[in-house]
C-alpha cells in the first residue's frame, strides 16, 4: 500500500491518497478507513474490493468537520487509467472543499487543481 497526506494550507484541509497495491494490503487499509470514521458498510465495501481485486477504481471519503479527505484507489491496468482515475477523485475533492468553504469562482478552482496535483500523482 502507498501512503501519502499532505495538508492544503489556504484551507487547513487534509488529505490523505491510499493506493491499493495487492490483497495484503487489506488490513491497512481497513485501518485507515476505521481511523477516517467510516462507516462499517464502506469498509466492508473495501474489503470485497480487495478481496476480489478489483481494478480501476477510486473512491473519495470527506469528513468536513474535522476537514480531511480520503481518497483510496485500486490498482489500475496501466498509468493512463491511473491519471484518469486520479483526475476523478481529484475533482471531488475540488468540488467539495471550494463548496464548504463558499469559493466559487474559477481562478481559485483552478488554483486548487494545479496545487493537488503536486501531490496526487
Amino acid at each position: 500500500m502507498k501512503k501519502k497526506t499532505f495538508t492544503i494550507p489556504i484551507y487547513d484541509f487534509e488529505v490523505t491518497l491510499i493506493e491499493v497495491e495487492c490483497k495484503d494490503d487489506k488490513e491497512q487499509v481497513v485501518e485507515v478507513l476505521k481511523s477516517f470514521d467510516c462507516n462499517t458498510d464502506d469498509i466492508r465495501e473495501h474489503e470485497r474490493y480487495i478481496d476480489n481485486e478489483y481494478m480501476n477504481g477510486g473512491d473519495t471519503f470527506r469528513n468536513m468537520e474535522k476537514k480531511r479527505f480520503l481518497v483510496i484507489l485500486s490498482p489500475c491496468e496501466n498509468e493512463e487509467t491511473r491519471r484518469e482515475i486520479i483526475n476523478h477523485e481529484k475533482r471531488h475533492v475540488e468540488d467539495r472543499l471550494l463548496d464548504w468553504v463558499g469559493v466559487h469562482d474559477i481562478e481559485a478552482s483552478a488554483y486548487l487543481a494545479g496545487y493537488l496535483s503536486k501531490f496526487m500523482y
